[in-house]
């Protein structure tokens, strides 16, 4: 099996010598997918750090097959997936935890909810009853980070960029993460989240919708939601979307509002702190979020 010279340097990337060591041995791999399901696999699907493929068993069962380096992070899915257990997200259907296999139920259409719905409000309607499904009160799972974990990852890019990083100057990037701190050590309540939820893990199923790719987190409600917010953004009246947004979801979920909004301005730092790229490239839409949050922060007297 051929993998492309993008996604092998991807893996490499993410993985170092132990991605190297997968592609090594991504043929048997492969080959022993095939043998112990009586799969058919076919051309997969966009790659990122995963290899998913659609697939159909012998009995013309139609499945997903889905490949990872065995990782904190593929242990995180697994986990997530079995608490859920397909309430409202795709069906775990079988898995090998040594090898970083999971074998996923076919979402069928699987169009996701960008591509589906032209009407913002409607797909933020949709999105509030898709997590409304998936979250339940946790404290604690094993191999499913708390929302620590971030908290811990956005204070090493303060440490490591004393001058700031990218567009983001050291002030903002400070606040950014005090800010995240101080939301973390004041949660009230925590759930399980799905941890990366935005319109394309979001799939028109036979019967209404399907969440994909949990990532699993550990952490309050409001937080879930700012990736979808930051997503799928128009190029005019951006405010006025995201403001809207804010309004349908809080409404639909009986959330926070301050803390949504704070959440928003933090984590819109984080998030494109992560989109900067050794070139300097970066995420335009997560860093205009910025400056949109901080204003909405400002009027509301949340920050000065």
């Amino acid at each position: 099996m051929m993998l492309s010279t993008s996604f092998e340097k991807t893996i490499v990337h993410f993985f170092g010598e132990k991605g190297r060591e997968w592609i090594e041995g991504f043929d048997s791999l492969y080959r022993y997918c095939e043998e112990r399901w009586g799969l058919e696999i076919h051309e997969p699907f966009h790659l990122s750090v995963n290899y998913v493929a659609p697939a159909v068993k012998q009995d013309g069962t139609e499945v997903v097959l889905k490949l990872s380096v065995p990782s904190e992070e593929f242990l995180s899915e697994l986990e997530t997936l079995k608490a859920f257990n397909g309430e409202g997200v795709v069906p775990l259907l079988d898995y090998d935890i040594d090898r970083g296999i999971m074998l996923l139920a076919r979402v069928k259409p699987g169009i996701t909810l960008a591509s589906a719905i032209n009407d913002d409000e409607e797909g933020v309607r949709i999105a509030a009853d898709a997590v409304r499904k998936l979250w339940r009160p946790v404290e604690e799972v094993p191999h499913i980070p708390n929302i620590d974990s971030r908290e811990a990852s956005f204070s090493a890019i303060v440490e490591k960029n004393a001058d700031g990083l990218g567009p983001i100057n050291c002030e903002t990037l400070q606040e950014g993460y005090n800010i995240f701190s101080d939301l973390v050590k004041t949660q009230k309540k925590t759930s399980l989240l799905h941890g990366d939820f935005h319109h394309f893990n979001l799939l028109k199923s036979e019967n209404g919708w399907t969440v994909i790719d949990p990532k699993g987190l550990i952490g309050e409600r409001e937080y879930d939601l700012i990736q979808f917010l930051l997503n799928e953004l128009p190029q005019e009246q951006v405010a006025e979307v995201l403001e809207r947004r804010i309004d349908l979801f809080v409404e639909a979920l009986d959330l926070d509002r301050e803390r949504l909004l704070l959440w928003g301005y933090a984590h819109a730092v984080l998030a494109t702190s992560w989109s900067v790229t050794d070139d300097g490239e970066y995420s335009k839409d997560f860093y205009r979020a910025i400056s949109i949050f901080r204003e909405m922060c400002k009027r509301e007297q949340l920050l000065r």
